[in-house]
């Protein structure tokens, strides 16, 4: 990857960030922080603290500062869920917002005045509100605001969430959405009108070089599911899918449910009703690198979601050469494109049922798609190639091109 001409000195405000080693919160933004600290630039990250973790870290890759809003016991608003949903669920995590507000604004603005900071990059639209942009010792630092998918789904629906989105984006200088569909809904009248450029979530290089072991002839062929066990996942009719498929096919398939959540009983029942607990595995919430392993040893991963921002396993998925029979939802089908595997539309079982049995019985056409997805994505989602697309947003909004030089 080709640096700027210049290195440059960046603060990264966040409200997800690993909280220690192996922790998988706000992951992405840890990956392109650690990039561009790579490529020369300076970079100091901003984030609430959590319950065991370290409040500073300094390394030779990004600066990390956590910032103590309550006592330890009681900061419970970030991290989990999500602030959104961490506030649905406990009306007491509200306490938590003015104090978490106060907090991070006053170290945002101190990292940026220590460290004479040339741009503000703001990671997700709640906290350009949390972090005082545009207000004070921050008014001059040109801001740029990613919005990772879910903001913009529900600024969309309007009410508190988008006047909450409209207020972001009336504080920044420019704008970084992770899909096409979702530059499209900032794009409508009323919405955003500035700067916008669509640079996706990345994954590793290390994840396309990773080998993938040839199938066992007449080994049953594996789904795998990734996320929590929750209705709007579409877990009840990945299930009945697969019953469709196991009565067509008995033992053709094998179906893996990686994660946790208020479902998961109810579709182990099922299971259990239909004596297929040796067909239908359930491994829990796994760190991860297991998560990973679980996608990269399966001959397709499952996602029949009723509503997705820009999910990442789906870029996992592809980039570890799994294809994906996933539902035509949010970015999901941008990511999928034509090679990487087969949609169909929420809630329709028959559909999923006859996209799954149509790998079963030809193997092979899955394994051709995986192969020709994981090409594609090496060269469109790579941590390398966005930190340099990222750079270069940060350039023309902290060094425009004065207008004698444009042509």
């Amino acid at each position: 990857m080709s640096s700027p001409a210049t290195s440059l000195r960046i603060v990264m405000a966040t409200t997800s960030y690993p909280r220690w080693e192996g922790d998988h919160a706000g992951h992405f933004v840890a990956s392109l922080a650690s990039e561009l600290a790579q490529e020369s630039h300076t970079v100091t990250v901003v984030a609430p603290h959590a319950p065991g973790a370290e409040q500073a870290e300094e390394s030779a890759g990004p600066s990390v500062r956590r910032v103590r809003y309550l006592p330890e016991p009681w900061e419970r608003l970030a991290y989990g869920s999500g602030i959104v949903p961490n506030l649905k669920r406990d009306p007491r995590a509200w306490v938590g917002v003015p104090a978490l507000r106060r907090a991070l604004s006053r170290e945002v603005r101190r990292a940026v005045r220590e460290t004479r900071a040339e741009v503000l990059h703001l990671h997700w639209a709640p906290t350009a509100l949390l972090a005082g942009a545009g207000r004070g010792e921050l008014s001059g630092v040109p801001t740029v605001l990613t919005l990772h998918g879910t903001d913009t789904a529900l600024g969309h629906r309007g009410g508190a969430f988008g006047r909450l989105l409209s207020a972001a984006l009336d504080r920044v200088d420019a704008v970084i959405a992770v899909s096409s569909e979702q530059a499209t809904r900032l794009r409508e009248p009323g919405a955003w009108d500035g700067p916008l450029e669509v640079i996706p979530s990345g994954v590793p290089p290390s994840l396309f070089e990773r080998p993938r072991k040839p199938r066992e002839h007449g080994a049953p062929f594996t789904f795998v599911f990734v996320g929590r066990l929750i209705e709007s996942k579409g877990v009840l009719d990945l299930l009945d899918a697969f019953l469709r498929l196991d009565a067509a096919r008995p033992g053709s398939a094998r179906l893996v449910f990686v994660g946790s959540g208020p479902l998961e009983a109810r579709l182990r029942e099922r299971v259990v009703a239909r004596r297929l607990a040796g067909e239908v595995t359930f491994a829990g919430h796994l760190p991860h690198c297991e998560t990973l392993d679980a996608v990269l040893g399966a001959d397709a991963l499952a996602l029949p979601s009723y509503g997705e921002g820009s999910p990442l396993v789906v870029t996992e998925a592809l980039a570890l050469g799994t294809p994906v029979i996933a539902t035509r939802v949010g970015a999901v089908p941008e990511l999928v494109g034509d090679d990487g595997g087969t949609l169909v539309e929420p809630a329709n079982v028959d559909a999923l049922a006859s996209a799954m049995g149509a790998w079963v019985a030809d193997p092979e056409s899955a394994r051709r798609a995986g192969a020709a997805a994981r090409v594609r994505v090496a060269r469109t989602h790579a941590w390398p190639i966005l930190a340099q697309r990222t750079a270069e947003v940060y350039e023309r909004v902290a060094r425009p091109t004065p207008p004698s030089q444009v042509d």
